[in-house]
């Protein structure tokens, strides 16, 4: 079959119906994956055989219960933003060319701009509640625990407490919007890398559901994940509405001053974020496991699941610092 390059992500999808095939992307999706549960479990295994310890094991229900309750948040969300409102090209439609073919017939940019503002709720809140959620922790009596560690005073062992729940949001957000923004792709914008990263998400913090410590871990991984997404998300939609056809030359223009106005502050903030603070966190959680010997199935397997998603940040990492360098160099020339 022919291929399409993705405009925002890279990635090299099938023409033509989604389902019909089966397609590479979702053969190719569906092994991966298989991969990467293959690896949790002999992961969870090793550390077993290892003497590692046991989780302490206590099923909450309702952060599942929860987490279905953000995924429908997302979805109103959507809905009200906008989003699959003209989802097909009507007779004499003129539809924009940079649009999405998918299996409902055309992704319009009204539908795309409902997901960015989905992406952006998600992203912000889950900062402001990480944030919370970190602050509260080493401000109470984990603290004592925290001083404790041979490295960063992160206390990683703190236990989820069923009177403040509302500590364990950050997650509960995450979870919820993972599940709607798989179900968007596989609907709207089908992207392997991103289909991916969401398969890895809900593979590695679902287990939170049943083991009482580990969250902290997660809760980190969000907040320094998420916390230039916030400033990310204008500049790629800046960035693919430049390339628009069907707008104006002084609207693409208008587009590309914001994409290139945020591209100099986001490269150096996900340098900082992705690219320095990420791999001192996960050393700083391995020396928690492997170090200080607190070790257990379940936080191992979600550890793993982080560091791949450090080795799919640096792919990011290089695409924004060999683009932010190539555009310098452009401006030099034309200056």
């Amino acid at each position: 079959e022919p291929a399409k390059r993705s405009l925002l992500k890279g990635t090299w999808l099938p023409r033509g119906r989604l389902f019909g095939g089966p397609p590479r992307m979702w053969r190719s999706l569906a092994s991966i994956s298989s991969g990467v549960v293959a690896v949790n479990v002999a992961a969870a295994v090793a550390v077993v055989r290892l003497g590692g310890a046991s989780d302490e094991m206590e099923p909450d229900l309702w952060i599942a219960a929860r987490s279905l309750a953000w995924a429908a948040f997302f979805f109103a969300l959507f809905g009200l933003a906008g989003g699959g409102t003209q989802t097909r090209s009507a007779p004499g439609e003129t539809v924009a060319v940079d649009s999405t073919k998918n299996i409902l017939g055309v992704t319009t940019w009204s539908t795309k701009f409902a997901n960015r503002v989905c992406a952006f709720v998600h992203a912000t809140l889950g900062v402001l509640t990480a944030t919370r959620t970190i602050y509260i922790v080493h401000a109470d009596a984990a603290v004592r625990t925290a001083a404790a560690r041979s490295f960063l005073p992160i206390a990683y062992g703190t236990a989820r407490d069923p009177h403040h729940m509302s500590l364990f949001c950050p997650v509960e957000i995450t979870l919820g919007y993972t599940l709607f923004d798989f179900t968007y792709m596989v609907l709207y914008e089908p992207d392997l890398m991103f289909l991916l990263h969401h398969v890895a998400i809900l593979v590695g913090f679902a287990p939170l559901i049943f083991i009482r410590k580990g969250y902290m871990v997660v809760v980190v991984g969000i907040w320094i994940a998420e916390t230039t997404n916030p400033l990310q998300l204008p500049w790629m939609w800046a960035r693919d509405n430049a390339k628009r056809l069907d707008i104006s030359e002084g609207q693409r223009a208008r587009y590309r001053r914001v994409y290139e106005s945020l591209s100099t502050p986001l490269t150096g903030g996900y340098v900082v974020m992705r690219a320095i603070l990420m791999p001192i966190s996960l050393l700083d959680v391995a020396v928690f496991l492997f170090v200080e010997g607190q070790m257990t199935p379940f936080l191992v397997w979600i550890w793993i699941v982080c560091l791949a998603g450090f080795v799919g940040s640096m792919f990011w990492v290089n695409m924004l610092v060999s683009g932010w360098l190539k555009f310098r160099r452009k401006q030099r020339k034309s200056a």
